[in-house]
């Protein structure tokens, strides 16, 4: 969210605000039981003041402890996916403190800089598994490197450990 002023002049007053748009699953052809779920998006649209008619809560679901009490409150809402209204796909949202499988300094720089990360589904569950390493060198190790190393040994046969490891 954030707050426009006139002709964009710092000086004159404010009015307008930047929003972002969330979905409601009956908007995007989803059909969900649950009343408070949304769907993120990257859309966001500048609206006049006037047309706000009241402010929401709108959480992730690693954020919401007990969603029955959640759902008690008065306008709040949860998501788990966004939705690109573009080319209609969805993605998983996952918060970067919940990414366990990358490298460390990876894993640092997208905590520092974002707060989630938008994910295709079937990647989600990898990332937020205990993080992969190499049998013989103790580092990170991706799947896919995972699979490179141990077709290259086997084809080549020829690789020590030390540079085995190097690819």
């Amino acid at each position: 969210m954030e707050f426009l002023h006139t002709s964009n002049n710092p000086s004159l007053p404010i009015d307008s605000i930047r929003v972002n748009w969330y979905y409601r699953p009956k908007d995007i052809q989803r059909k969900v039981t649950d009343t408070r779920v949304l769907f993120a998006s990257m859309h966001s649209d500048s609206c006049p003041l006037a047309a706000v008619r009241g402010k929401c809560f709108i959480s992730h679901r690693s954020e919401v402890k007990d969603v029955d009490e959640y759902r008690k409150q008065r306008d709040s809402f949860y998501f788990e996916k966004m939705f690109d209204r573009y080319i209609h796909r969805y993605y998983d949202v996952i918060p970067t403190t919940m990414v366990r499988n990358v490298p460390e300094r990876v894993r640092k720089v997208l905590v520092e800089r974002w707060k989630y990360l938008l994910v295709e589904p079937q990647r989600a569950k990898e990332l937020c598994s205990q993080m992969k390493e190499c049998k013989r060198c103790s580092g990170y190790c991706a799947t896919y490197e995972i699979l490179k190393k141990k077709t290259l040994l086997f084809i080549l046969g020829l690789f020590s450990s030390s540079l085995f490891c190097r690819f």
